[in-house]
């Protein structure tokens, strides 16, 4: 299509009229400048605009193409002029189609890559232990253990009779090493590394034990697997029988009556935060701050992402509490709000 021929063509149809670029421009719903580079053949034309002009000067869409009016001896060259036209605006037509084509494709494989890459990487990648262990004196039960690629939290439960003190050893390729010494009845956290606690791909090939030393008694720690994410959809259950293992935990009514309970464990989900009660066991989990409060020994463990500092673990007794771990010198104000919004709220 000729722009040039198109545009001398558009303005000898207005000054046929004897119509100024203004009014030729009202009458296209145009600025004037844009007129003004119509006839000079630098705009581009688009189909909505070629059918407005030949209507405003009643003409053909051939002859506005071909620019110039028909007669008896360019009738040809007019129609030849219009199918070039057709086949160039067919082709245009073409490649916009596979340039969306291939835009839909690559947007496939990008998110079917995306899709494949973050299900292998993460199936089977969370775990749900409960600890246990017997020995000719010491019992342990309730303990639990969640495991992730990301992070790890570890809590013995209850050890009957009770203890003061213990360590807890990893035993990995016959080598033992110390992991924690002090009060049982902390949660544990970790972070997925070299140095962790429990090294993910070793615990889940069995390849690494895990044992505690209650007064020189060395006693190593089973893991019963209650949970493992190996479900591509999760079905939720309409009804939860009088038979299931939730009622062989006590749970507070309060937990009951405000959260959704599934076989052994409890969530409620906000707009910000989610929370879990599972063995005595409330998690809560917000934008960067992490509680973790075990109901039957009283222990409460804060954590928070952008204060590291802050972070700690402290005993309730009342309305006190006794430091465990960590900077216990502002804990107060997250005792308190802890208490009120949750403790209060849900467990008492």
């Amino acid at each position: 299509m000729d722009s040039e021929k198109i545009g001398k063509f558009i303005k000898q149809l207005r000054e046929e009229k004897n119509w100024t670029q203004e009014q030729l421009a009202e009458k296209m719903f145009y600025e004037r400048t844009k007129v003004n580079r119509l006839e000079a053949g630098e705009k581009f034309l688009k189909l909505n605009d070629l059918i407005k002009i030949t209507e405003i000067f009643n003409i053909t869409l051939e002859e506005l193409i071909a620019g110039e009016k028909q007669n008896k001896n360019n009738t040809k060259n007019i129609q030849k002029k219009f199918m070039q036209y057709l086949i160039f605006q067919n082709k245009k037509l073409k490649i916009c189609f596979f340039i969306i084509l291939f835009l839909i494709l690559l947007c496939i494989v990008f998110f079917s890559t995306f899709v494949t890459l973050y299900f292998f990487n993460n199936y089977k990648s969370i775990h749900i232990y409960n600890i246990r262990s017997n020995s000719d004196y010491y019992k342990i039960n309730n303990g639990l253990m969640i495991l992730s690629k990301d992070r790890i939290y570890f809590n013995l439960g209850n050890i009957t009779p009770k203890v003061n003190n213990i360590s807890i050893y990893s035993e990995f390729n016959d080598e033992k090493k110390l992991v924690y010494k002090g009060e049982p009845n902390v949660v544990l956290r970790d972070f997925y590394g070299y140095e962790s606690l429990i090294s993910y791909e070793d615990f889940i090939n069995q390849n690494q034990n895990i044992y505690i030393v209650i007064n020189e008694e060395e006693i190593k720690l089973n893991f019963d697997e209650e949970f493992v994410n190996d479900k591509v959809i999760y079905i939720e259950e309409e009804n939860i029988g009088s038979d299931s293992k939730i009622e062989d935990q006590i749970i507070p009514n309060k937990i009951k009556e405000n959260f959704v309970c599934e076989e052994n464990s409890c969530h409620l989900e906000t707009k910000n935060e989610n929370m879990n009660y599972m063995n005595s066991i409330l998690t809560i989990t917000k934008k960067n701050e992490y509680y973790y409060y075990n109901a039957s020994s009283k222990i409460l463990s804060y954590e928070n992402d952008k204060t590291p500092e802050m972070n700690f673990s402290i005993k309730l007794k009342n309305d006190d509490f006794d430091c465990l771990e960590g900077n216990c010198n502002k804990v107060e104000k997250i005792y308190k709000t802890f208490k009120k919004q949750y403790l209060q709220k849900y467990l008492e």
